[in-house]
């Protein structure tokens, strides 16, 4: 039997779909200080920014109040980003210290023009690229990829999925899989640049792209069938 138009653009609109969710698990995790930033005086939101000068330049003389101030501010949207680039929680908590160890390292680097959460994440995707590449030092398997992937389970079928099941759908992906996936699809990367930063060909990250566009479509459909 054929496969109409609707199956083939299925991979394309589950990549929007798990892009949504995750825009939204980012927004719940900056509403509250959203919220209270629309209340203050502009007297209030002077001080916030004069503050925020004063964490990073006290950061920059290594005072460990300020470096926890910047860890406690930004912790949550990384540790979600570090998930989707990681195997396993654990693996994810050491991308998250790595990185805010490089963030306490180079912020001389950051400058003001910019946001700060956006300097921060991008130290934080280096620093999980990183750790993919010293982890492809060791010797490793392809079965043990698929056998993971074979592996993966939300908490409950039985309820509508949600960030949390589908950073778990993620991390079950083979790895070069997971990477392409993760730079293209949620960070917005050109194949040109992907194929740059991991030494690889446009055509060989296009073809990973949609292979694990494939392997999500396969896992989230065998999921719902087994609900049924």
């Amino acid at each position: 039997m054929p496969i109409s138009n609707k199956h083939h653009d299925f991979p394309k609109r589950l990549c929007l779909l798990i892009q949504l969710l995750f825009k939204n698990l980012v927004l719940l995790v900056t509403y509250h200080s959203f919220w209270h930033s629309q209340h203050r005086s502009p007297s209030e939101l002077n001080n916030t920014a004069l503050d925020e000068k004063r964490i990073i330049k006290a950061c920059l003389k290594g005072k460990k109040n300020a470096q926890k101030a910047i860890y406690d501010a930004h912790k949550g949207v990384m540790f979600a980003l570090c998930l989707r680039y990681a195997s396993s929680r654990e693996e994810a908590e050491d991308i998250l210290q790595d990185g805010f160890l490089k963030v306490y390292r180079d912020l001389h680097q950051y400058k003001p023009s910019a946001p700060l959460g956006a300097w921060i994440r991008r130290v934080m995707v280096n620093t999980a690229l990183e750790n993919i590449r010293k982890k492809n030092r060791r010797p490793q398997t392809h079965g043990n990829e698929v056998n993971s992937w074979d592996k993966v389970t939300t908490d409950d079928p039985s309820t509508e999925m949600n960030a949390k099941d589908l950073t778990a759908i993620i991390q079950g992906l083979p790895e070069d899989f997971r990477l392409v996936f993760n730079l293209v699809a949620m960070e917005g990367h050109s194949h040109k640049d992907v194929a740059k930063m991991l030494n690889i060909s446009e055509s060989n990250s296009k073809v990973r792209l949609t292979r694990a566009r494939s392997l999500l479509q396969e896992k989230i459909t065998l999921i719902f069938e087994i609900d049924r």
